[in-house]
């Protein structure tokens, strides 16, 4: 299934990929589908997708792509590939992560995971030297 959502979530559409990354995001944080969420975080193809989602033109995708990638940072029990995927491109994705869009008063929760996904890749450098 999500070799196929793949072309949806890299489609040159813009409404496409907004679509299926909204709904992607949503569908892996709903409770119920906690298993499916562990096993996706889990596949360096899908960090990926998400870290080239983190550089799309768009302010929503790149939003609501980082709701997912912050979810392969944050697991505990990242498997060694995707810390190198991490580790390797940590100076590109601490770039994006700072010029995320800043929230707007209503979102703080945004900020915050922000600062602590960023915090949790500096930490995976230092431990990888």
């Amino acid at each position: 299934f999500f070799e196929l959502y793949k072309r949806l979530l890299t489609s040159d559409n813009y409404v496409t990929r907004r679509q299926s990354v909204k709904f992607l995001s949503e569908f892996l944080l709903e409770a119920p589908n906690a298993q499916i969420m562990k096993r996706y975080i889990l596949e360096v193809r899908y960090l990926n997708i998400m870290m080239g989602l983190l550089k799309d033109s768009s302010k929503n995708i790149r939003i609501c792509s980082f709701h997912i990638f912050k979810v392969f940072v944050a697991n505990p029990n990242k498997p060694r590939d995707i810390i190198q995927v991490l580790v390797d491109n940590h100076k590109e994705l601490l770039k994006l992560l700072h010029a995320l869009p800043a929230s707007k008063g209503e979102d703080e929760q945004l900020d915050e995971e922000r600062d602590l996904i960023i915090k949790e890749i500096e930490k995976l450098v230092r431990l990888s030297v």
